[in-house]
């Protein structure tokens, strides 16, 4: 099992607490939030590896994980020069990611809950689900993500911060993703062939289609790009549960 805590955000609604300290090193009782999340999973024996995504500040944490979890080997960083998103995240690191389950988790937030719990429920959840997110009541549903369940606990319907929700179970962020999921979020895989055209050179990479933009896929000086496509898996069908 492997865990990405996205962590890459601007916090601009913290400033100016964030002017100068990236958001998921705020301190919390003199912790910063990051320190909370690590401490979560880092132990766990069913843990493969911690991936961080960073942007704003991004040496800042670099540091501070240099610093406090400098002999910690499952803890890796993904840098982003610009903020790709959660599924753009999830689909530019595909690779890392194939074949596992993934804990995704939005590490702007803190969140207390028994984690062996979480895998618990994802372990038994309904055949027809292919993910397991953490829900909790709220005072406030306009402002949240609210959830509709049916009577297996399956998400069948959300509403994204309306004025009149049907209920005060929000999405708490947190996601445990069978190995479906990501392929699902990638879709289907394109092979680049990269020919150079006087040095006969080839290079081929394999990229998920989802991942391909006009930055990446370019003809460069005198090479030729060949883009063949690969169907991949779907997970049409699976749900959710909460």
């Amino acid at each position: 099992m492997k865990v990405v805590l996205l962590a890459a955000g601007l916090g601009t609604r913290l400033r100016p607490l964030t002017a100068t300290v990236p958001k998921c090193l705020v301190p919390i009782h003199g912790k910063p939030l990051l320190d909370f999340w690590i401490e979560k999973f880092v132990h766990r024996e069913d843990v493969s590896e911690i991936y961080i995504n960073l942007h704003y500040l991004h040496e800042k944490v670099v540091q501070h994980l240099q610093t406090r979890w400098l002999h910690e080997p499952k803890i890796k960083t993904w840098f982003e020069p610009d903020l790709l998103g959660t599924g753009g995240t999830v689909c530019a690191h595909a690779r890392e990611l194939a074949g596992e389950t993934v804990i995704l988790v939005h590490a702007d937030n803190l969140s207390a809950f028994d984690t062996g719990h979480f895998v618990q429920a994802f372990d038994q959840r309904p055949a027809t689900a292919a993910m397991t997110m953490m829900l909790f009541s709220t005072d406030t549903p306009q402002s949240c993500g609210i959830v509709e369940l049916d009577d297996r606990g399956v998400v069948i319907k959300m509403h994204e911060k309306v004025a009149n929700p049907p209920g005060n179970l929000a999405n708490g962020a947190v996601y445990i993703m069978a190995p479906e999921v990501v392929d699902a979020i990638v879709g289907p895989v394109a092979v680049v062939v990269v020919v150079g055209v006087r040095t006969d050179a080839v290079a081929v990479h394999v990229v998920p289609l989802g991942c391909i933009d006009r930055e990446r896929v370019v003809i460069v000086g005198e090479a030729v790009v060949v883009v063949v496509v690969i169907h991949g898996t779907s997970v049409v069908g699976r749900g959710v549960q909460a």
